[in-house]
């Protein structure tokens, strides 16, 4: 996700989940939020399932800054 202002000090949580009408998985159980290769503005979600497989599902994200 990009944002409009520096978020390097701040810190983000996210989960699977959908918003009006998304789509997600159960069996995405693990979450690990990274900064983005677009600099100080960004942070990626990575999911995986259980067995250590990766998940591409909706989510939700805080960023608490």
């Amino acid at each position: 996700m990009t944002f409009a202002r520096d978020v390097s000090n701040c810190v983000a949580h996210a989960e699977p989940g959908a918003f009006h009408g998304g789509v997600f998985t159960n069996d995405a159980i693990g979450t690990t939020i990274v900064p983005g290769f677009g600099g100080n503005s960004t942070v990626e979600a990575l999911f995986i399932e259980n067995g250590g497989v990766s998940s591409n599902t909706d989510f939700m994200m805080i960023v608490a800054c």
